[in-house]
C-alpha cells in the first residue's frame, strides 16, 4: 500500500500527491511508448526474417528440383550405357573375355606389387 504524504500537523497534502501521481503517469506513459516502439521494431524484424526465410526456402526448393532432374538424367544415361555394354558383349564375346582377363591380370599385378 502506498504511503500518503502528510505535512507536519498530520493533514494530507493534496498537491504533493497529485505531483507524484502525475510523475508516475508520465513514467508509465514513457515506458508504454518505449514498449510500443520496441514491439513495432520487433514486428519489422520479424517481417524481414520471414522474407529471408521464404527466399531461402524458394532457393532450396529450386536447388532440390534441379538436383532431382540431374539425378534422373544421370540414371537414364547410366542405363543407356549399361544397355550398350550388354549389346557389345553379346555381339563380341571373345573380345569381352580377353579385355576382362587383361584388366584382371593388371589389377592382380598391382596388388601383388603393393604386398611386397
Amino acid at each position: 500500500m502506498e504511503k500518503i504524504n502528510t505535512n507536519t500537523n498530520g493533514n494530507i497534502n493534496p498537491s504533493n500527491n497529485s505531483n507524484e501521481l502525475r510523475n508516475k503517469s508520465i513514467d508509465t506513459f514513457a515506458n508504454d511508448s518505449k514498449a510500443t516502439s520496441h514491439s513495432s521494431s520487433l514486428n519489422h524484424e520479424d517481417s524481414n526474417l520471414e522474407q529471408i526465410k521464404s527466399s531461402v526456402n524458394g532457393t532450396f526448393n529450386e536447388a532440390k528440383n534441379k538436383w532431382q532432374d540431374l539425378e534422373h538424367a544421370m540414371l537414364a544415361k547410366g542405363q543407356e550405357a549399361g544397355k550398350a555394354g550388354r549389346i557389345y558383349i553379346y555381339q563380341n564375346p571373345f573380345k569381352s573375355v580377353l579385355a576382362a582377363s587383361a584388366v584382371g591380370l593388371l589389377v592382380g599385378f598391382l596388388f601383388s606389387a603393393t604386398r611386397r
